[in-house]
């Protein structure tokens, strides 16, 4: 697997984020990678630093496991501190008891 920092990784994250509402472009996206000091908003500057935590654990996760795959999407998503993700993993759980 590339290293994030290839041309084509760093492309396809900022064009997936960029999709999503993102508003860092690619220079900040680069030097995010190279752990380099970047303005912007909070949550699009951890949106990426997440993207790439999940872009380098890639191997670890099983495509063909729910548990896998909302563990990579609750990575990326993660604008704040863990105990904010665990009450929104909570609220959405509670969301969940509701649907049925």
């Amino acid at each position: 697997m590339p290293a994030p920092s290839a041309p084509g990784i760093i492309k396809t994250l900022h064009s997936s984020l960029a999709i999503e509402g993102n508003t860092l472009n690619l220079e900040h996206v680069t030097a995010l990678i190279e752990n380099s000091h970047v303005v912007g908003p909070k949550k699009d500057i951890l949106e990426v630093q997440n993207a790439i935590k999940v872009y380098d654990q890639l191997k670890e996760f099983n495509p063909k496991q729910l548990k896998d795959f909302l563990k990579a999407v609750f990575f990326i998503m993660r604008w704040s501190s863990y105990i904010h993700l665990k009450m929104e993993m909570a609220e959405w759980a509670d969301i969940g008891k509701h649907a049925y």
